[in-house]
């Protein structure tokens, strides 16, 4: 066995743990919803990550995750950006400028992820959601067992 497939026998036996321990004893296990949320879906936990290249304190799972720290960040940034000037957007009009319709999975997984960390207000929330397509209207709700 490769230690890139040891790696990522290691991540999923991690990811199961974290999903299992959160399924069992819910709130009461120290994770959050939002991060069980990105570990359970593959994306790159950033709000409850330590990155730390100069100091060599990384994840070491980073290079694992199907969504990653850059992609989130692309996101993230524009919105924050976008909405300190009090500029807000449908889910439509974010799916377009992020690549289109293709990418819509990746980008529901990302605001939900945002959502579920209490990130923005529910303004732009709701700005969102009165656009959007119906996959999308589950960014704003509370975490579901299924979804873990």
């Amino acid at each position: 066995m490769t230690n890139d497939l040891q790696l990522l026998a290691l991540y999923e036996n991690r990811k199961l743990i974290i999903t299992l321990n959160y399924r069992i004893h819910g709130d009461v296990c120290g994770f959050s919803p939002s991060y069980v949320y990105a570990v359970a879906n593959d994306l790159y936990p950033i709000f409850q990550a330590v990155h730390i290249p100069e100091e060599n304190m990384i994840d070491p799972y980073y290079d694992c995750y199907r969504i990653s720290e850059s992609d989130i960040s692309e996101v993230l940034n524009y919105i924050d950006a976008e909405w300190l000037e009090n500029r807000l957007y449908s889910f439509y009009d974010l799916e377009t400028h992020f690549g289109g319709r293709g990418q819509r999975g990746k980008l529901i997984t990302i605001l939900r992820y945002a959502y579920l960390d209490e990130r923005f207000d529910e303004t732009l929330w709701a700005k969102m959601m009165e656009w959007a397509p119906s996959e999308a209207k589950s960014i704003v709700r509370d975490l579901a067992e299924w979804e873990i």
